[in-house]
């Protein structure tokens, strides 16, 4: 959960940092007043959005850490024995692969047979 937040606030971070960018480039392009207002207008309403969705994740963020050691007891209790896992497979090599790649069948006449036709010419 704790990563969730924190991917919520840097995704934030990049389009506002994004956002600054494509401002700069509606003054830079020279539009007319009226159009540069209205593109600046919804950027605006896009900025707004973002700042709370940082804000928003940043006081989940602070939230969830200051309730993690009141979580891990409560857990604890719930399951006091440890679960042991299973080990892990043991690593078996690949037979068909030490031999070579596979192919098909009809790949082989095709190559065999033009092998053949070859030795028939010479």
């Amino acid at each position: 959960m704790e990563q969730l937040l924190v991917e919520q606030m840097a995704v934030a971070q990049w389009k506002l940092a994004r956002l600054e960018v494509g401002e700069r480039s509606i003054f830079a392009q020279g539009l007319p007043a009226e159009k540069q207002m209205a593109l600046l207008d919804r950027f605006s309403a896009q900025r707004g959005r973002l700042e709370r969705s940082f804000s928003k994740a940043a006081h989940d963020l602070e939230h969830f850490q200051k309730t993690r050691p009141a979580r891990q007891v409560q857990q604890d209790q719930q399951d006091p024995a440890p679960r042991r896992s299973a080990p892990p497979p043991r690593w078996k090599p690949n037979t068909q692969a030490a031999r070579g790649p596979l192919i098909p069948a009809c790949s082989l006449t095709f190559w065999r047979s033009k092998a053949a036709r070859k030795r028939r010419r010479a």
